[in-house]
């Protein structure tokens, strides 16, 4: 591609690769979306690509971003006007006060290995360092990323680029074939229906409860809407512990249609299992999460999946393995410290 050819909202990059026609370019809005979705769809069966994620599902992550400048943390990759690849970065601020300038790139696979990937992790990690330069209350700053079983190609480059492994968490499932023991509710705890009007509050008691927990971060009104609006958004689902009008644990349940479809299988999610801390130690994580086996199995479910920080202070996964979920997948998060 000559000069004149290039895209106005091209980027000089001047360490990039010299592939002909390769071309860094700035996002384009919501047109740009059902491309970034198409080239996520072309790497699943190369990176052992195990769930869904719909058009719907990307437009809804990309209407709802928070600490994000879409002019540039958001790069589209060409060739002679072909998209091969992007990412996207934005930050989070944790509780503990540690910045985490968390980015995601994808790659075609035929366009690996010509140092293209490695010039946007470059990329990524200049902008991140840019950015921090202005967070001057943070305890620690880091980019981090995640890679899971499949994806190892990527990860040799993460660490190339000096990416180390900072934490594991394990995919688990139970097998809903086989007997659910009943689980009591603690004194005082019922399960009901939840109405519209206490979606909010279910949503704030996992915040509240979850807030102890590795990478915590305050949820915010953008969250709540992401939540209301997920494509597998299904209240109807939820195992809900109410002590009076109080939420006292949760387990927001969902059956990914799509997913359940493409990899041909009979999948249900038990996750935001989180109980708030008057009500632990009583049993009624336990009681919520078989409750929630069984809703899904008597759908058709055949298998239960969740995941969990594989150092969960709480003892969840002996909780879990307790109830009959096995590790079957282990997701490696990985990160980059920025020093000062």
């Amino acid at each position: 591609m000559n000069e004149d050819d290039r895209p106005a909202d091209a980027i000089e990059v001047p360490d990039a690769p010299p592939v002909p026609g390769l071309t860094f370019r700035r996002y384009r809005g919501d047109e740009d979306i059902p491309r970034f979705h198409a080239v996520f769809e072309a790497i699943k069966e190369t990176d052992g690509v195990s769930w869904t994620e719909t058009l719907e599902d990307f437009q809804n992550e990309y209407s709802h971003m928070v600490n994000t400048d879409v002019e540039r943390d958001i790069v589209a990759v060409e060739v002679d006007g072909q998209m091969i690849g992007y990412y996207r970065q934005y930050w989070v601020r944790e509780l503990d006060g540690t910045y985490s300038y968390r980015a995601f790139e994808v790659l075609l696979p035929s366009w690996r290995g010509k140092g293209i990937r490695r010039t946007m992790l470059s990329m990524i990690e200049r902008r991140a360092r840019e950015v921090a330069k202005g967070h001057t209350d943070a305890t620690k700053k880091m980019i981090t990323t995640w890679t899971w079983p499949g994806d190892e190609p990527r990860q040799e480059v993460l660490k190339e680029h000096g990416f180390t492994p900072l934490r594991y968490f394990f995919e688990m499932l139970r097998d809903l074939r086989e007997p659910i023991e009943d689980r009591p509710l603690p004194e005082g705890i019922e399960v009901r229906p939840v109405p519209p009007e206490d979606y909010r509050k279910v949503f704030d008691a996992a915040n509240e409860a979850l807030s102890d927990h590795w990478a915590a971060r305050e949820w915010t009104d953008v969250d709540f809407d992401q939540f209301l609006k997920d494509p597998t958004f299904s209240p109807d689902l939820w195992v809900i512990g109410y002590d009076g009008d109080e939420v006292a644990g949760n387990v927001v349940n969902w059956i990914n249609e799509a997913e359940n479809e493409e990899f041909q299988r009979k999948w249900g999610y038990t996750e935001i299992i989180s109980v708030r801390r008057p009500y632990r130690g009583k049993g009624l994580a336990k009681a919520l999460v078989t409750r929630s086996m069984v809703r899904l199995r008597d759908l058709g479910m055949e298998h239960a999946n969740l995941g969990v920080d594989s150092e969960n202070p709480s003892g969840a996964m002996g909780l879990y393995t307790g109830l009959g979920y096995k590790p079957v997948k282990t997701w490696t998060i990985l990160h980059k410290l920025l020093e000062e």
